[in-house]
């Protein structure tokens, strides 16, 4: 999954607390849904892939 382009401004460009604000919106959007029991690891590796992006931004 792509870095969306304002997660991506918020983080190059706004006030610290606004970027971090960001970062944690997006990944509570991701990971704050209920896990199916169906595919639990399926699922969480979905998330894991969705929240790559930022996590790679932020560790360079």
């Amino acid at each position: 999954m792509a870095l969306q382009v304002q997660i991506f401004k918020d983080l190059q460009q706004a006030a610290p607390a606004k970027a971090w604000s960001a970062v944690l919106n997006t990944a509570w959007d991701i990971c704050s849904q209920p896990v199916t029991a169906s595919s639990p690891g399926t699922e969480i590796e979905r998330r894991d892939r969705a929240i790559a992006d930022i996590d790679l931004l932020l560790a360079t």
